[in-house]
């Protein structure tokens, strides 16, 4: 990724313990495992690491940051909406990662985070989940 541009990554947090059909991953370091108290306490979901090089740099640097636990109700209307086009993803690749998820669940979960749409492209999102549900994607074959 260059200077000045942005990216959106979402990840699914799986709770240790949690029934899951995804594989987990091992941790590189017992952040949570030891019996010191992570920082910013019981409410940290989970520890964010990212390594980058300045545009001239030749040695990387660490970024590390707790991610704490945000009721859903104060989660931001895009990112909001950015989980119903994901989920729209997964369901049309077929993904081994889409669990539960359905034309259903996105457009309620689009719906719901339509938020300022000036130019209808988060309304016309919704019409086109709908129109991929009326031509049952969701049972198609995968695609090879």
């Amino acid at each position: 990724m260059g200077s000045g541009h942005s990216v959106t990554a979402l990840y699914e947090i799986v709770p240790v313990g949690a029934p899951t059909d995804s594989q987990v991953r091992v941790p590189d370091s017992l952040r949570y495992q030891s019996s010191r108290t992570p920082r910013g306490g019981g409410a940290e979901l989970g520890y964010v690491k990212v390594r980058y090089k300045a545009p001239t740099g030749d040695t990387s640097r660490l970024l590390s940051q707790p991610v704490a636990a945000t009721p859903q109700d104060s989660v931001p209307t895009d990112f909001r909406f950015q989980e119903a086009v994901v989920e729209f993803g997964l369901l049309l690749k077929h993904s081994a990662f889409r669990g539960s998820a359905s034309f259903e669940q996105v457009i309620a979960a689009a719906r719901a985070s339509l938020g300022d749409d000036p130019d209808g492209y988060r309304a016309e999102f919704v019409r086109l989940v709908g129109a991929a549900q009326s031509l049952d994607l969701a049972r198609a074959e995968a695609p090879r």
